[in-house]
């Protein structure tokens, strides 16, 4: 928004993001939000607009042209979407059209940044692009102490510079103990190749888990990079249709997980908003290929321990 109002168009104040996307827990991040169970009534705040493919329709693109800010996505998909990455090419034909637009690239790599995906930016995998805003957080400082960053590119920062006014801050900005955190993480990540180690154990963690489950009645998909992979649970196999809402199998199977000492994320709504089931699997970028191998396995039996209870509730009712 200070972008725009220095540049001279106060009137570009309208946002595009994604389907099955989540921002945050802001009113204003939560209107970006595509996740019901979270957006709640902020939801009917906002006018809203369907678009499907990259290109804004001509219906739309006046609007566009006069008033959008930015859009903003995932880099790959997290916590509602669990773990969907773009079709190639995608995020470079958001690229051009936004530039054609003036509207800015955001994106939000709050969970898939800072080398969870094996590259520093995740955006790195997506070919010749590079967003004019990108948001970090969670292992930027390897959750030792709380902090997000945001960075912006030199176009971004010489326009506000240039027109620079009274600069909004909250108490705990640029922390030094934090601060000194994430310059600590860095290191560690630079000096001892994690990244590496990352591309390595992800190839190892994709292999494991399709060999382990792909088959499995109700496993959907398996999707993800580096170290941060999903499992989509569905009913049928070949339509991808989503499991019943009553059992919650993403839920049931973290349960399952946890009581062997494995930590996994559930959601749900991925099908459509409010239907589908999925687990999100983040270890650390230090695991070791002998702790993910019990980790997969631990997925696997806590899988079987689900596919098991759901068919004994579908039977009984």
């Amino acid at each position: 928004m200070a972008f725009h109002h220095a540049n001279k168009s106060p009137h570009r104040t309208h946002f595009v993001s994604r389907e099955r996307s989540y921002h945050g827990n802001t009113i204003r991040a939560m209107c970006l939000s595509d996740n019901p169970g979270r957006t709640g009534p902020h939801k009917k705040a906002f006018d809203r607009l369907d678009v499907s493919f990259v290109k804004p329709t001509s219906r739309v693109s006046q609007d566009w042209r006069q008033n959008v800010a930015a859009f903003v996505a995932e880099t790959v998909g997290d916590s509602t979407a669990g773990c969907i990455t773009a079709p190639k090419g995608y995020l470079e034909g958001v690229r051009r059209v936004y530039d054609e637009y003036r509207v800015l690239l955001i994106l939000d790599e709050i969970i898939c940044g800072s080398g969870r995906t094996a590259t520093y930016f995740a955006f790195k995998s997506e070919g010749a692009i590079c967003p004019d805003i990108v948001v970090l957080g969670k292992g930027l400082s390897g959750r030792y102490l709380p902090l997000a960053a945001t960075l912006i590119n030199h176009t971004v920062d010489e326009t506000i510079e240039k027109a620079r006014g009274f600069i909004h801050g909250h108490a705990y900005q640029a922390h030094p103990i934090s601060c000194a955190s994430v310059l600590a993480v860095q290191r560690v990540i630079r000096s001892n190749g994690c990244l590496n180690h990352c591309k390595r154990l992800g190839d190892r963690m994709k292999t494991r888990l399709r060999a382990l489950l792909a088959e499995s009645e109700f496993v959907g998909d398996i999707r993800g990079r580096g170290l941060f992979w999903a499992m989509e649970f569905v009913a049928d196999k070949r339509l991808k249709l989503p499991l019943a809402e009553g059992f919650a199998f993403g839920a049931k199977l973290r349960q399952f997980a946890h009581e062997s000492g494995v930590a996994i994320l559930s959601g749900s709504g991925t099908a459509d908003g409010r239907a589908g089931d999925h687990i999100m699997l983040a270890s650390p970028l230090t695991i070791t290929q002998l702790g993910l191998d019990w980790m997969t396995d631990s997925i696997k039996q806590a899988y079987s321990k689900t596919e098991e209870a759901y068919k004994n509730q579908s039977a009984s009712e």
